[in-house]
């Protein structure tokens, strides 16, 4: 399959909200809650009901230690599912960076830069509802699915929108080597 067409595939409406039906399915399994329903929406309403979600579980976690290991769990679940993504035919071809890309522009962040390496993530649909704790929760899921799609690695973020920077920037790096 060409890169064209997977592009195309990632960036259709029903692979948005089977994207967003899995993000939220994951999410809920890290985190130890019952997922809210998202039959009969659009992908806009998903990703409305996944913010709405991921805000409330974030708040209700932060600074426990259930918390911190539900983190690691969103870690390595979303880490799984960017390997699992990464070897399914239609992507399988697509450069890494552009699957990643795409799969961001589904929830509404915009993603310069290179993995590994550095990134920027503006606009990001999130700062808005995100408090800095969620923001920090939620990169979990970001480093795992990053890792899992390009490769074994880290995300350290340098700044973010939730604590006042006009753009979330942070580096990628895969054992010791950021380009």
């Amino acid at each position: 399959m060409s890169r064209t067409i997977g592009i195309r595939l990632i960036e259709s409406e029903w692979f948005r909200r089977m994207q967003l039906r899995c993000m939220t399915r994951l999410f809920a399994k890290a985190v130890g809650a019952q997922a809210p329903g998202l039959s009969n929406m659009d992908a806009d309403g998903m990703l409305h009901a996944f913010t709405s979600f991921t805000v409330q579980e974030t708040a209700r976690l932060a600074g426990t230690e259930a918390g911190d290991a539900a983190r690691a769990d969103l870690r390595r679940r979303a880490y799984n599912l960017g390997r699992r993504l990464a070897a399914m035919p239609p992507f399988s071809g697509i450069d890494r960076f552009e699957l990643v890309q795409a799969l961001y522009r589904n929830i509404d962040i915009t993603l310069e830069g290179a993995l590994p390496g550095q990134i920027t993530m503006c606009p990001c649909s999130f700062s808005t509802y995100y408090a800095p704790s969620a923001c920090l929760f939620m990169s979990a899921f970001d480093e795992g699915i990053m890792a899992g799609i390009v490769g074994e690695g880290a995300l350290t973020f340098s700044c973010r929108i939730t604590e006042g920077a006009p753009c979330c920037t942070a580096a990628f790096e895969q054992e010791g080597i950021l380009l």
